[in-house]
Formats: structure tokens, sequence, C-alpha cells
């Protein structure tokens, strides 16, 4: 017969993922913690066809990115929006890292569903120095729904050196 079997992820010293290659469950060394559902899905991508939709009604709905060598230096940046920015069930969006199970989610920044960021229920696209993440620790998506079946979406996902210049702010 057919054996079908994984091996240990090493550490990465990037990580770039659209989430255009998966059809179920999550991208190769990405963990699920927690209560409440990730699944990779076609609903409302920010680019492609494909995103990571968050749901659940906890505040540990966690999905940790794979081990990286070091956080020296690097920037987390992402697209992201809730469901809608006026579905308060939508409830927060934090991103962060554990250090174990999903008990040690530490947040580095936190989105709430009417912020200004999503007007219009768009995506926003975040950028976060992560350089002071502890080595032992694993970048993570935390959703933290006010009730079942309220979604948080996630696109577009890279960790890279800091950019060299300033992303452009208020352009008209």
């Amino acid at each position: 017969g057919t054996y079908t079997f994984t091996t240990p992820c090493a550490a990465v010293a990037t990580v770039e993922e659209d989430f255009e290659a998966y059809t179920e469950g999550l991208p190769d060394c990405w963990a699920k913690l927690g209560a409440g559902t990730v699944t990779v899905q076609t609903s409302q991508p920010n680019s492609g066809s494909k995103s990571l939709r968050f749901s659940g009604t906890t505040g540990t709905n966690i999905v940790a990115l794979p081990a990286l060598e070091s956080y020296a230096g690097l920037y987390l940046t992402f697209s992201t929006k809730p469901e809608s920015n006026s579905y308060t069930n939508c409830g927060s969006f934090a991103v962060g890292y554990v250090t174990g199970d999903a008990s040690t989610f530490q947040a580095l920044a936190t989105y709430n569903y009417n912020d200004t960021d999503f007007d219009g229920d768009v995506y926003a696209i975040m950028s976060i120095d992560v350089s002071s993440v502890p080595a032992n620790a694993l970048l993570a998506f935390n959703h933290m729904s006010e009730a079942s079946y309220y979604y948080w979406f996630v696109d577009d996902v890279n960790v890279a050196a800091a950019p060299t210049c300033l992303r452009p702010t208020d352009v008209t």
C-alpha cells in the first residue's frame, strides 16, 4: 500500500504564504492551538483565490507559524480583515507568539472588528517588528470571536527582513 507521512519541520529563515497551494487544513509546519477552527478556503481572499479563515468562540483560537531560525531584524507583514466591520461578534484579532500551548500566547498587537483600518470591509496590510520575539517562540495569530460563525481572515503572510524604507501612508 501507499503510506503518507511528514517529517519534523526544520526552522526556516523566512515565511511567505498566500495559501494558494492548500485545499484544506493548514500549510505544512503551521500548527493549530486552542479551540475554534481555522481553515484554508476560497471565501474572501485578499489576493489569489484563497485565504485563512478563523472562526470560534474562544480567546485561544490560535495558529502558530513555522519556527524561524532567528527573529533578529524581521518583520511580520500580512493582510487581514474581520468578516464585517459592523459585526460586533467578529471580536478582535491579535498577533503575537507562543512558547508552548495556547495558554502561553503573548500579544504584540491587537485589532478590533471596528478599527478604521477595516472601513468598507476591506483587507488592511499590517506590519509588525518581531525582532523582540524570544528565540524559542513561534509567531502566532489569535482570533477572539464573540460568537460562533463570525470570522476573521488572513492572507499574504510574509516574515522577512525589515523594509529598507517606510511604506507610504495616506496616499490620495
